[in-house]
């Protein structure tokens, strides 16, 4: 088993472990948030070894992506406006590491524009009945759209990465504006992990 491999290895072993330590303590503050965003941080190491190892400017971006995330998910528990920002400038950083592994054709730009529509009919649909301003969803829907059009063609890892990403926080948004159900959160948690899990491995294959 070659280096990469192991660190791949160990990296999900690191994330399930302190992933499932989170979803126990969540109602210890100080610790909770300290497991979530090093969850977050773990799926980072994959991504700081291949740019390291000369991976290039796409490792080094979906690492500021990465780092980006983890960030984020502290600061959406202290304040849940300055989370979403973070998380749009992870967003940004993916899309910067994935254009630069080969530019932005019509395809994608075609596909942005497709899902940007969907994201707004599905932020429409969920805030229907809710009271929250609509348009910080509704950017941060449009954001993801182009980190998920800008994944097409660059691999299954990488496109099965920025998709869980877009179903969690799909999910969350249900959870915020319509209803929450049992398990949500922990599906939250599991695809989003999972996405930053693949996104940070994609560096090394």
């Amino acid at each position: 088993m070659n280096l990469p491999i192991w660190i791949a290895c160990l990296c999900a072993l690191g994330m399930i472990t302190f992933g499932r330590l989170y979803l126990k303590k969540r109602r210890a503050a100080g610790r909770a948030l300290a497991l979530k965003g090093g969850t977050t941080l773990i799926a980072a190491i994959p991504a700081l070894y291949a740019a390291l190892d000369g991976g290039g400017s796409a490792a080094w971006w979906i690492l500021g992506g990465i780092v980006a995330c983890a960030a984020a998910d502290v600061i959406l528990e202290i304040n849940f406006q300055g989370g979403m920002l973070a998380f749009a400038l992870g967003h940004v950083c993916l899309i910067a590491a994935f254009a630069s592994g080969g530019g932005i054709s019509a395809v994608h730009l075609i596909a942005w524009a497709g899902l940007a529509l969907w994201a707004v009919f599905y932020v429409n649909r969920v805030a229907k009945e809710s009271s929250e301003p609509r348009l910080p969803f509704l950017l941060y829907g449009v954001i993801i759209s182009a980190m998920l059009a800008a994944a097409l063609t660059r691999g299954p890892l990488v496109l099965l990465g920025a998709l869980l990403f877009a179903v969690s926080d799909s999910i969350l948004l249900w959870g915020l504006l319509k209803r929450k159900w049992k398990g949500l959160d922990t599906a939250v948690m599991v695809t989003y992990w999972g996405a930053q899990f693949l996104l940070g491995i994609s560096c090394l294959f």
